[in-house]
């Protein structure tokens, strides 16, 4: 799920910080949001992942 996650970020990651901003994840179909555990604002790999995969047991 984690290498999966890193290519979804990967392709939203406009400046390639291994991050995606509210501006970057704005232009995704489901708008990861709530996957922002720190909320700082970023959206981190790990916390990606987990959101990720929280949502495929649903």
């Amino acid at each position: 799920m984690k290498s999966y996650a890193q290519r979804i970020i990967g392709r939203y990651d406009k400046n390639q910080d291994g991050l995606l901003t509210e501006d970057e994840y704005s232009q995704m179909l489901m708008s990861p949001h709530d996957a922002d555990r720190n909320k700082d604002g970023k959206i981190e790999l790990d916390e990606y992942a987990r959101w990720m995969s929280e949502r495929a047991k649903k």
